[in-house]
Formats: structure tokens, C-alpha cells, sequence
């Protein structure tokens, strides 16, 4: 588990430390942007006075896009998680935020013999008034 929210992790960090210090937060979203911040910052002090974490990390930062860094600080991430669950909480935490989506829906509904759809329905069958659906046959 710790290998794949840190792989989440760094692909979320990759455009936030490319766009570090330039105009990307507007393109981003200052909501999401913020989160990726503090995601660094979190690591950041959890790599401090660790000479080889703190270099794979500067080293990311310096080429955002390269597969063979972004490893690197994956593995890295995943090592530390392992060993500290209060970190790994944080980073998991935080890396939901960024990608969890919420979503409200507001329905209102009156009468009677009404229907309320949510989700992904394709391919159901929905019955409307007193009658029971009739199912598709299926073919043999």
C-alpha cells in the first residue's frame, strides 16, 4: 500500500515542483495547488538532515519529468512509510485530498412514481409506475 500512495504521491508532486515558482498555480488550482505544497513540505521536513533523501528530492526537482528520478523518490517515500505509520497517515491523508473528488447531488422530488438515478446505471433496467421491469432476454 505505502508503494502505491507514495507512487500517487510523486506523480502528484512532478507538476507542482515543474511549476514551482512560476504562474502554475492559476493553471492548476490554488485548491489542489495548496494541497501539493504541504505535500511538499511534509516530506521535505521528514527528509531533512537525511543527505541522500534530500538529494533525491533536490534531484527531482531539478528534472520533474524523468521516470528514473521519480522512482527513486517513490521508493524513498514508500521506505519511509513503512517506518513511520504517523507519516504515512499524513501522506496518505493528503494524497486523498488531491485526488478524491466530492461530489453533492440536490434532487427534489415530488409526487408520487418519481425516479432518482445515481451512478453509473448503463445497462440497467429501470421500471417506471407499478409494473415490475421487464428484463432483457439474454441471448444463448
Amino acid at each position: 500500500m505505502e508503494l502505491q500512495v507514495a507512487g500517487s504521491a510523486v506523480a502528484l508532486l512532478a507538476p507542482y515542483l515543474a511549476e514551482a515558482g512560476k504562474a502554475g498555480a492559476k493553471k492548476a488550482g490554488e485548491a489542489a495547488w495548496g494541497k501539493a505544497r504541504q505535500l511538499v513540505q511534509l516530506i521535505q521536513n521528514k527528509f531533512a538532515g537525511q543527505p541522500y533523501a534530500e538529494q533525491t528530492l533536490e534531484r527531482l526537482k531539478e528534472k520533474p519529468d524523468s521516470p528514473g528520478r521519480r522512482t527513486a523518490l517513490t521508493n524513498l517515500l514508500a521506505e519511509e512509510m513503512e517506518t513511520d505509520s504517523d507519516f504515512a497517515a499524513s501522506v496518505t491523508r493528503i494524497v486523498r485530498s488531491i485526488t478524491t473528488r466530492k461530489t453533492e447531488v440536490r434532487q427534489d422530488v415530488r409526487g408520487n412514481q418519481n425516479i432518482t438515478v445515481g451512478g453509473d446505471v448503463s445497462g440497467s433496467t429501470l421500471g417506471i409506475g407499478d409494473e415490475a421491469p421487464r428484463r432483457p432476454r439474454r441471448e444463448r
